[in-house]
Parts: C-alpha cells; sequence; structure tokens
C-alpha cells in the first residue's frame, strides 16, 4: 500500500512539472505526430478518410489543401479512380460544413471541385489515350482472357475509341475483321452515333461491317428512347445512289426493324424520309440536352470519325442540310427537298448580330446564290415561310425577288394573292418594307391591289421615325391605374416608350393607328372587349398578328379577390403603425433631455412604441402568409392561362411582379423578341426605312412611278422633313431633298410654312435650301399665292437677306427668283428698277 501512494506521489509530481490541462486539439495533434507524413496522392487520400471518420472535417481540409499545393500527378489520380472510383470524392461535396468560417468553408469547397475536376480530366485522358486504345484493340487477337479485359477496357473508353477500332478493322483481312464486329456490337450505346457517322465513307466493306455491328445490338429498337438516332443515317443506303447491293440490303432490313415494319418493301422513298428529317431540324423539332454544346460526330479520312461540340442552331443548320441534301442527291427535282433546303439556308444564313442590325446581314454567298435559283422557288419559300411566321426566312426570300426583278413573283399563287403581295401584311416592318422595295423594282408591274397598301407602309415608316427616337415602344395595357403607371415608369427605366392603354378598346385603336410598337404588355382582367376576345382580334390582324404580347396573369376567384383585399388592409394598418411609430420615436428623441414630472410620459411612450413594435411584428407576419396564399392564387391564374393561350402565337404568361422589375422586364422583352424573330428595330434601320420611303414617295410624287397617290401620306411627310431637320433625328440630304419634292406635290399653308422654315434654315445645306426655294416656287405657280400674312412675312426675309451684299451663289439665286414669283405690285417694281445700278 506505501509502494503505491508513493507512486501516486510521484506521478503527481511528474505532472506538476506540465500544465495543468493541455486542450484537446494539442493532445490530438501530439496523437496524429506519431503517424507518417503522407506523401503521395493516395496517402493523402487515406489520411483525408481518417479525420473524417473521426469528425475533424478541419484537419481534412487542410489536408486536402496540402494535397492541391503539391499537385497529385495524372498517374496517381489515375491509380486512386481505379481503386476508389469517383463517387467517393463526388460524396465530398455533401459534406455540410467544413469549417465555422463561411470564407473558408467556401475555399475547401472549391478545392473539392478542383480535385474533382483534375481526377476527371485525367481519367478522360487516359480513356481517350490512342496508344492505349491501340493496345487494347491488338488485345482483342490474344489468348481469351485478354480479349475479355480488352473488351472491358475499350468498353470504358467509350465512343472515342471509335475510330481507332474501325481503322484497325479495315487494316484486318476479312477472316480476322468478325473478332472487332462482335466487339463493337456488345460496347455501350455511346458508341452508335460516331458508327453510324462512319457510314459516309467511301469503302463499302466499311460500311457493310457497321451494318452488321448495328444489326447484332440487342438494343437496336431501344435506341432511339436513349436519344440516339440512327435511320436518319440508314437512308441514303436504301437509295440507288448505293452501289453496293449488299450494303442496300442490309440497310433497309435494319430500316424495317427500326420503323417496325414487318417487310422492308413498306419503306417509304428514301428522298421523302431525309426531307422529313430535314424538316424537323427546319422546326425546331429535335431537343437538345444542353443547347449551348451539343456533341456531333461527323465524317474525316483519319481519323475516320471526330467528335466536335457546336451550339443547337448550328446543329440544326448542319444536320437539317445534310438530310435535305443527300434527298437532292437522290432526286434533283424534288420540290419539297429544294423548299426546305433554301429554307434553311435563308433562316441560318444571316451573320453576327449588331447594335445597328439585330437580325444580321445575310451573307454574300447567300445572296449570290439566291441570284441564280428560279423564282417560282423563291415564291414557293415565301409562300410556306409566311404561314410559318419565319421572319428571317420571309425577309430573305422578298429581298431575293425583289433582286431577281421577276414578273413572275407578282402572279397568283393557289391561295389567290401572290406571297410578295402578301408580305405586305406581315407583322414585322422590316418584312413590309422590303415587300414594298421589291414590288416597286419589278419594271412594268402596278398592282392596284396593293398600291393604296403600299402608300400607307410608307406613310407608316415615316410616322415611326417622325416620333423621333431609337427607343423601342411597349404597349402598356393593364386595368389597374396605379400598376399601369408603375410598369410604365419600368419601361422607361430599361431605355424603352412606354404607351399606356387602359382598356383592351384603346390597345387595339393604337395598334391599328401607327406601325410603330413593338411588344404589348396587357393583363388577363382588361376590361372592354375581354381577355378572350382581345387576343382573338390581336392574333387574327395581319400588321400586328405576330407582336411579341406578355399576358401579366391577375388572379379573378372569390378567394384572390378576398386575399388582395386583406393584402391591402393589412398594408394599411402597416403604413399607420409605422408612422405612429415615427412619431413616438421622434417626441422621444425632442424629449430626451426634460427632467421633471415629464418622465412619465417618456415612460408611458416607451410602453406604448414596444406595444407597436409588437403589433407590427404581427402585422407582418400576417402580411407573409397572406402573400404566400395570394402568390399561389397567381400560380393557379398562370397555370390556366399558359393553356388558354397554348392556340396563340408569340403570347408569354408572366406575374405582374416581374412587370415591375427592370432586370426582369428587360430580359423577357429581350428574350421574347427575339424567340418572336423580331427584335426591335434599331436606330439606324428605323432611319433606314424612313429615307428609304421618303425616296419611294418621291418616285411617285414625281410621276416616276404611276399609279399611286401620295397625298394621304403628306401631313407623315411634311412631320418627316420637320423632324429630319433637327440634330437627334436628322435625315440625310438626299432624303431631305426628297421630302422637300413631296412637299412640293402638297398643297396649303401647311406645306408653305414648312418649306419656307427649311429655306431660312441656316443649319441646313445650301442644296436643301436651294429644293425648298425651287419647290416654293413651283408650289406657288402650281396652286396660287401663299396666304397674305405669310406672304409678307416671306417677302420681308427674302429682301433682307438679299439686301446682304456678301450673299452669292445658287441660293441667292433662287431667292431672287422667288421674290418675283410674289408679284410685286407697280410701286414696288418702280422702287426696284430705281435702286438698281448696272
Amino acid at each position: 500500500m506505501k509502494t503505491f501512494i508513493s507512486r501516486v506521489v510521484l506521478a503527481v509530481a511528474f505532472l506538476s512539472v506540465l500544465p495543468l490541462r493541455a486542450p484537446a486539439q494539442d493532445r490530438v495533434d501530439d496523437y496524429r505526430r506519431l503517424f507518417k507524413k503522407p506523401a503521395n496522392t493516395a496517402q493523402f487520400w487515406d489520411a483525408m478518410k481518417f479525420e473524417m471518420e473521426l469528425g475533424r472535417f478541419d484537419l481534412a481540409a487542410q489536408l486536402l489543401s496540402e494535397l492541391l499545393k503539391k499537385g497529385p500527378t495524372e498517374k496517381e489520380l489515375i491509380d486512386l479512380h481505379e481503386k476508389e472510383g469517383i463517387a467517393p470524392f463526388l460524396r465530398l461535396r455533401l459534406v455540410p460544413r467544413w469549417d465555422n468560417d463561411p470564407r473558408r468553408d467556401k475555399k475547401v469547397r472549391d478545392d473539392v471541385d478542383d480535385l474533382i475536376k483534375q481526377m476527371t480530366t485525367a481519367v478522360r485522358k487516359n480513356l481517350a489515350d490512342p496508344n492505349r486504345i491501340k493496345l487494347f484493340t491488338n488485345n482483342l487477337y490474344g489468348t481469351p482472357e485478354e480479349n475479355a479485359f480488352a473488351r472491358i477496357e475499350l468498353a470504358r473508353s467509350g465512343a472515342v475509341a471509335v475510330p481507332y477500332v474501325l481503322e484497325e478493322l479495315l487494316k484486318r483481312d476479312e477472316k480476322e475483321r468478325s473478332v472487332i464486329v462482335n466487339a463493337l456490337s456488345q460496347f455501350g450505346p455511346d458508341t452508335v452515333p460516331p458508327l453510324v457517322v462512319a457510314l459516309d465513307s467511301n469503302n463499302a466493306k466499311l460500311r457493310e461491317h457497321i451494318l452488321e455491328v448495328l444489326s447484332k445490338r440487342r438494343d437496336l429498337v431501344q435506341l432511339e428512347a436513349q436519344g440516339i438516332v440512327i435511320a436518319p443515317f440508314l437512308w441514303p443506303l436504301t437509295s440507288p445512289l448505293e452501289p453496293s447491293a449488299l450494303v442496300r440490303s442490309k440497310a433497309r432490313d435494319l430500316l424495317a426493324r427500326l420503323k417496325g415494319f414487318d417487310s422492308p418493301e413498306k419503306l417509304p422513298a428514301a428522298k421523302e424520309a431525309l426531307t422529313a428529317e430535314a424538316e424537323r431540324y427546319y422546326y425546331h423539332r429535335v431537343r437538345f440536352p444542353d443547347p449551348r454544346q451539343v456533341p456531333v460526330w461527323r465524317y474525316r479520312e483519319r481519323p475516320l470519325v471526330e467528335l466536335i461540340n457546336l451550339p443547337a442552331s448550328v446543329v440544326e443548320e448542319y444536320y437539317g442540310l445534310r438530310f435535305a441534301r443527300q434527298a437532292l442527291d437522290i432526286d434533283p427535282r424534288y420540290e419539297p427537298a429544294q423548299l426546305v433546303f433554301l429554307s434553311l439556308v435563308l433562316d441560318k444564313g444571316y451573320g453576327p448580330r449588331s447594335d445597328d442590325r439585330p437580325l444580321g446581314v445575310l451573307k454574300p454567298n447567300i445572296q449570290e446564290l439566291l441570284t441564280r435559283i428560279s423564282p417560282d422557288l423563291l415564291g414557293g419559300v415565301l409562300d410556306r415561310a409566311l404561314r410559318d411566321g419565319r421572319t428571317r426566312v420571309v425577309l430573305g426570300a422578298v429581298k431575293a425577288l425583289g433582286d431577281l426583278a421577276d414578273v413572275r413573283a407578282i402572279r397568283p399563287g393557289p391561295q389567290g394573292e401572290p406571297p410578295l403581295v402578301r408580305a405586305l401584311a406581315y407583322g414585322d416592318r422590316r418584312v413590309q418594307m422590303a415587300a414594298v422595295d421589291s414590288l416597286l423594282r419589278i419594271p412594268g408591274v402596278t398592282s392596284t391591289q396593293a398600291a393604296a397598301r403600299i402608300v400607307q407602309i410608307l406613310k407608316e415608316m415615316l410616322i415611326t421615325e417622325s416620333a423621333a427616337n431609337d427607343r423601342p415602344r411597349i404597349l402598356v395595357g393593364l386595368a389597374d391605374e396605379d400598376l399601369r403607371n408603375e410598369v410604365g415608369r419600368t419601361v422607361r427605366a430599361i431605355g424603352a416608350e412606354p404607351l399606356l392603354a387602359s382598356t383592351g378598346r384603346n390597345v387595339l385603336r393604337r395598334l391599328k393607328a401607327r406601325s410603330d410598337v413593338d411588344a404589348v404588355v396587357i393583363d388577363s382582367v382588361l376590361p372592354n372587349p375581354g381577355l378572350a376576345s382581345l387576343l382573338a382580334q390581336l392574333r387574327a390582324d395581319q400588321s400586328v398578328g405576330r407582336l411579341p404580347v406578355l399576358l401579366a396573369a391577375v388572379p379573378e376567384s372569390r378567394r384572390s379577390r378576398d386575399l388582395l383585399e386583406r393584402l391591402g388592409e393589412a398594408r394599411r394598418q402597416l403604413a399607420k403603425v409605422d408612422a405612429d411609430i415615427r412619431s413616438l420615436t421622434e417626441e422621444q428623441v425632442s424629449q430626451a433631455n426634460v427632467v421633471g414630472t415629464r418622465g412619465q410620459v417618456l415612460t408611458r411612450n416607451g410602453r406604448e412604441l414596444e406595444d407597436l413594435r409588437k403589433q407590427r411584428a404581427g402585422l407582418e407576419a400576417t402580411l407573409l402568409s397572406l402573400s404566400d396564399r395570394y402568390d399561389v392564387e397567381v400560380q393557379r391564374r398562370e397555370d390556366q392561362l399558359s393553356r388558354f393561350v397554348e392556340k396563340y402565337r408569340n403570347i408569354w404568361v408572366v406575374s405582374t411582379t416581374q412587370l415591375n422589375d427592370p432586370r426582369l422586364l428587360q430580359g423577357h422583352l429581350e428574350d421574347r423578341l427575339n424567340e418572336a424573330g423580331m427584335p426591335a428595330l434599331s436606330k439606324a434601320e428605323r432611319k433606314a426605312l424612313t429615307e428609304s420611303a421618303i425616296g419611294w414617295l418621291a418616285r411617285m410624287a414625281l410621276a416616276e412611278l404611276r399609279g399611286f397617290d401620295v397625298r394621304p401620306a403628306g401631313d407623315a411627310v411634311l412631320e418627316a422633313l420637320h423632324r429630319g431637320r433637327q440634330k437627334d433625328t436628322a435625315l440625310s440630304e438626299p432624303a431631305l431633298v426628297n421630302a422637300i419634292r413631296i412637299a412640293g406635290t402638297l398643297s396649303g399653308s401647311k406645306v408653305h410654312s414648312e418649306l419656307i422654315e427649311v429655306l431660312f434654315d441656316k443649319g441646313q445645306s445650301v442644296p436643301v435650301r436651294v429644293a425648298a426655294a425651287e419647290e416654293l416656287q413651283k408650289n406657288i405657280q402650281k396652286f396660287g399665292r401663299l396666304a397674305l400674312q405669310q406672304e409678307a412675312q416671306l417677302r420681308t426675309r427674302l429682301q433682307a437677306d438679299l439686301k446682304e451684299p456678301a450673299f452669292t451663289g445658287p441660293l441667292r439665286d433662287w431667292m431672287a427668283r422667288l421674290d418675283g414669283t410674289l408679284r410685286p405690285n407697280d410701286r414696288t417694281t418702280g422702287q426696284r428698277l430705281r435702286d438698281f445700278v448696272p
């Protein structure tokens, strides 16, 4: 017993020289110092797993950081992947918290993503290594064990192994090829796309073997359900263009299996099937998991096939033109293939978009192609595009018909009016103006049926620009005045111009008055004539039938109205409580330094303030609850409206909250305008359309084009002339001169006033002012003298300028002629003779 006590005393004495208590962290770290420090990636991973098992995620994170700083080699990562797989590393992303500090926690999560990225990159690179693939391809001809292992490893490489395996197939003798054929038929579905693309090879034997591989696949019929489509690549092999009878037979048998026919004889013609495939891409019926990066295999001679990633739009063009071209290879006269081919070319043939050209510009080689094809085909493409509402195709075909200037373009078609004339009613200003331009360029043709419509369009182009800004116009038709004004402010905030309307009738009236609206915003409770009638009229009107419409969902049920009323009442109560809180707070601040009997008042106010704050918290909770319930009603209404507008083109349902957020509203408008193929006109486009319209009206007014009456466009011409002289909306000199020429053919004091203003506008060039003097003189001679007061003012201004000795040149000459045109009386004539010095 004494010995035990002495040992305890000795131990206590020994411990007394140490700190009273070492922190738990230090004891754990002392324990860990007994381990060997990790030196490679595998050891680091083992140490990380150990720390995570003990719940020390902070230490595991430190090890991960040290591993990444050291830089794991590709071989280490590949070996670790072989041992562990990728799942344990993906599970690192699921750790709830690595560190209590949010910044350090985020750093660890970034390190986890970095490790996973490095590992997947290394593994992918290893699996795609040509030397590795070639090694296992050769091992297919080894022992049964080597063959089995080679199949597993080649299957892991997947699609990237196919080009090398096919090359080896071509090198082998005919008797040895069955080994590779059998192996390929057992690989995963991802190996099928490069296989079918290799059918483009000129080697008939290779095509035959690939068809044999496909026929041996047990999942052949199920591949399409996995998004792997084979049939389009087989159709060309069934046509007379395929020289090998055996390949034709195998391809037809495969297609019969894929299409569910009991006999290849029931298959449709290859050109028809290929054209149908091309149309699927033209009409965007093919869906892609990631539209930004779509994997596409294409045939090359060495390697046989290669993988590239393309945007969905480019993929649609690539495959659409491929299948349409193959149909034309089979039968160049096949009209449906011609139509879809040219439609695709026009739809995808515009260059990059710019601020000045939101639709882009048709590429030069396509413009050259359009001049070398049949106008009848262009007319067919235009007719189809008008029905489908494909703006790019319509615009390209209309301009091409104008360039050809062929009278066949205005011959009536199966639907009565020729497509080029029907394009005048297409709901896009670019198309309408292009149709006017094309119709007027066809020599010797005056369409009385379209003449009035042409003048109306030219007038609208002037009205559009006369409002003088490059901002898109948004017609906002909302029933609630407060919401309407608020959305109007939001529209201004995104750089657009709002046009406000309170009823559906006003919306329709404004749209018919001017064709300068780029998009429409309405709500589901807009009165007169009601939503169903309003939408039907909007879509039935050809001139505005394609305008993008944002439809705000406003719930109409009794429950939603009750919730809305309670929300309003709760907001009003909250506002009153906030006002009371501010008042009491200000009162406390003002009396903070007051002593004496007022201390009781301060105490009472303090209790009242606390009660108000509790009341405010209760109101906020009520508001939150009511808002959540109302949001459910809004979502229900949005779902109902979405189903209702499915039958209408270019109508999208949104919530009212999205209309009040500038960022969301701008995103909606840009997306919808682009989706409708009708981006808002740029400032350069507006100016170009206006100047082109003035040019055509001038030719009509001067009788260069007969059969048109420009008088209905007179006021718009004068307005454009007035605006065209201002800095922000200045027109070019030729456009101003053309507008002056048109004005000279019109009558009335308004014409005289505008020409006089141009004449004395010293900010204009001499040719513009000379044109004004010339047209004013002609106008007086044709329509009679000016009003007395107007004539007196003109005479005074002319005489003031003519008295200037330094004023010389053609403008002085025309002013002098104009002064003479004003018919001075006898006294004035005598005075001028008296004052003349030779």
